[in-house]
């Protein structure tokens, strides 16, 4: 799932990251198997989640090309 399907709450860790956008994600610490915690979900879809412990806000056009798997 991306990104912005996760719930707000809910802690996933990366799975893959749209092959365009690698290296601006890798420069935040965005990588395959990076934690990450959702803090707040926007109802246009851009989201708040803390990574690597820093507090990001994504756009939805953004948060959309990360693909995220829960944490069980």
């Amino acid at each position: 799932m991306s990104l912005i399907h996760a719930k707000e709450g809910e802690r996933v860790t990366v799975v893959d990251v749209d092959e365009s956008y690698r290296r601006r994600f890798a420069r935040l610490g965005v990588v395959p198997g990076t934690e990450i915690n959702i803090l707040a979900q926007s109802l246009h879809g851009g989201c708040v989640f803390l990574c690597r412990g820093i507090k990001w806000a994504m756009e939805m056009d953004m948060a959309q090309r990360i693909t995220v798997e829960p944490i069980s």
